[in-house]
């Protein structure tokens, strides 16, 4: 029996770190919606395999986007670090908007989504996603807090943009990365530097944007509404099997 036990431990520690796989990929690509049996099919274990590390969905959100919290407070300290304060917010921002962009669900986590029950889980309130978005608040507000006074003494930054600015300014960006779509990922880096010109108070002529504009061609693609409800079911026309 003792020789058997090390080798569960390692089963479980195997099955564990397979589930932390599968979630953080499955999030980053679909949501924070993606069902808990998809978790485990991908994982390769059963459902009830991951309902023994975990009592419920937001419990898997938490562990798999805990790193995450940790590495945006060491962001926010790099770039309290920069010796010119506004290519230090700049990069925090660059950072920043890339992490969300580039993972759904981190998305999701960060700037909402949350229902009555405080999370994604239909059963128990997600308190540990409140905890965990508290930490980041607390530990990013502080280095922020002071790079954008030492950009506002430097002219850098206009006056009267706030610290709680910095969350809505995100949260219009990561609204680009929607509309763009699998057609223009990079769409929201463009409404990004339009909004830093905004933040200067002053510039000698406009920031060259790293993306081009839509045509009216691709906006009106991405715009489209379907005429009917079978074509808002079957977007591509695809005839029932």
């Amino acid at each position: 029996m003792s020789s058997a036990q090390p080798r569960m431990r390692r089963d479980a520690a195997e099955n564990l770190d397979r589930c932390m796989v599968a979630a953080a990929a499955l999030f980053a690509t679909r949501g924070l919606d993606v069902p808990q049996s998809s978790i485990a099919g991908e994982a390769g274990v059963s459902v009830a395999t991951l309902y023994r590390r975990f009592a419920n969905k937001d419990e898997v959100i938490a562990a798999v986007y805990e790193s995450r919290v940790d590495e945006a407070v060491r962001l926010a300290a790099r770039a309290a670090g920069h010796e010119d304060a506004w290519e230090g917010l700049v990069w925090f921002l660059h950072q920043s908007s890339d992490a969300m962009a580039g993972d759904r669900g981190f998305r999701e986590f960060v700037l909402g989504g949350f229902g009555e029950a405080l999370g994604w889980s239909r059963s128990a309130p997600g308190c540990e996603l409140v905890r965990l978005l508290q930490r980041m608040d607390a530990g990013v507000g502080p280095y922020l807090r002071g790079l954008l006074d030492r950009a506002k003494t430097a002219g850098q930054l206009r006056e009267d943009f706030d610290l709680t600015d910095i969350q809505v300014l995100a949260a219009a960006v990561q609204a680009t990365v929607a509309f763009g779509g699998a057609e223009h990922p990079d769409l929201y880096r463009r409404t990004l530097h339009l909004f830093l010109d905004a933040l200067q108070p002053s510039r000698e002529s406009a920031t060259p944007l790293p993306v081009r504009a839509l045509t009216e061609h691709e906006l009106d693609r991405l715009t489209a509404r379907p005429e009917t409800y079978t074509e808002a079911a079957n977007p591509r026309g695809d005839r029932e099997r």
